[in-house]
C-alpha cells in the first residue's frame, strides 16, 4: 500500500513539472508564433508589441541602406510624408529585425518584396504571413495624390481611407513602400516598386500603399535582381530564382 502511495506521489510530482514546462513553452514560444512577434530564439533582437513610439527627428534627413547578397540600394526615407510608417521602419531596421532576411517575391520589372522574418526558417510556405507583432495605419493622402472621385469611391468600398493629415506620395518608379494585404496592415514587410507612374499597374493601385521612401543610389542593383527570374511565374507569390539576401538595413541622418 505504502509503495502505491509514494508512486501516486512521484507521478503527481512529474505531472507538475510536465505542465510547468507546458507554460514556459507556451509563453515564450508558441504565444508569440501565433502573435506573429519574434520569439526569445531571436537573441538579441527588438521585441515589441505595438508599433514603436515616435523616435524620428524631424530636424535630419533619414536614409536607410540595403545591404543585399547583390549590392547596396540607398533610399531616401520621407519622414515628412509617412512619419509612423518611416518611424516604423527605422525602429525595426535599428533594432536588427530585417538582419539576414530574404525577398520573397518577385516580380520581374514590377515589384521585389522583403522584410519577413519567417524566411529565415526552411519552410517556404509561411513566407510572406510573417510580421512584427502590430499593425501600422495607412499614411496616404487620397487629396494629395489628385485621385479621381471614382478612384477613391473604389478604394473606399475595399475598405481604404484617405489619410487627410498625411503629405503623402506617389506609387512610381523606385519607390519603397509598405507591404499589406489590408487596410492599415502594415508591418515590417515593404517592396521597392519598378513601374513607372504611368503604367497601367501603378494606376490600378495607386492610393493603397503608404509610400515610405526613394531610392537615390542602387537602380542598377535593383535592375540586376530583376533580370534574376523567378522559380514560378504564374503563382501568386513569385519567388526569385536564386536567393536575394538582406544582409543589414543601416539607418542614417544628414
Amino acid at each position: 500500500m505504502f509503495k502505491e502511495d509514494n508512486r501516486i506521489y512521484w507521478y503527481l510530482i512529474g505531472l507538475v513539472i510536465i505542465i510547468a514546462l507546458a507554460l514556459v513553452m507556451a509563453r515564450d514560444f508558441l504565444i508569440p508564433f501565433i502573435m506573429l512577434q519574434p520569439t526569445p530564439l531571436d537573441e538579441g533582437l527588438l521585441q515589441l508589441t505595438e508599433p514603436p513610439a515616435m523616435q524620428l527627428d524631424f530636424t535630419q534627413d533619414y536614409y536607410a541602406v540595403f545591404k543585399t547578397n547583390h549590392g547596396d540600394i540607398t533610399v531616401d526615407l520621407l519622414e515628412d510624408s509617412a512619419p509612423q510608417n518611416v518611424n516604423n521602419v527605422v525602429v525595426l531596421s535599428n533594432g536588427n529585425f530585417y538582419a539576414g532576411t530574404k525577398f520573397h517575391r518577385l516580380v520581374p520589372d514590377l515589384i521585389l518584396q522583403g522584410g519577413d522574418r519567417n524566411t529565415l526558417n526552411e519552410d517556404p510556405g509561411d513566407d510572406g504571413f510573417g510580421g512584427p507583432g502590430y499593425f501600422v495605419v495607412d499614411e496616404v493622402n487620397w487629396e494629395a495624390l489628385g485621385l479621381t472621385d471614382v478612384k477613391q469611391v473604389e478604394l473606399y468600398s475595399k475598405g481604404y481611407r484617405s489619410n487627410t493629415t498625411a503629405p503623402s506620395a506617389a506609387l512610381d518608379q523606385y519607390v519603397l513602400a509598405m507591404a499589406s494585404a489590408t487596410p492599415d496592415g502594415n508591418g515590417s514587410q515593404f517592396f521597392f516598386w519598378y513601374a513607372p507612374k504611368n503604367d497601367s499597374r501603378t494606376i490600378q493601385l495607386q492610393g493603397q500603399f503608404t509610400v515610405v521612401g526613394r531610392v537615390t543610389a542602387g537602380v542598377d542593383v535593383l535592375r540586376q535582381i530583376s533580370d534574376i527570374g523567378v522559380e514560378n511565374p504564374d503563382e501568386q507569390v513569385p519567388r526569385p530564382a536564386n536567393e536575394i539576401v538582406l544582409h543589414d538595413v543601416q539607418v542614417y541622418t544628414l
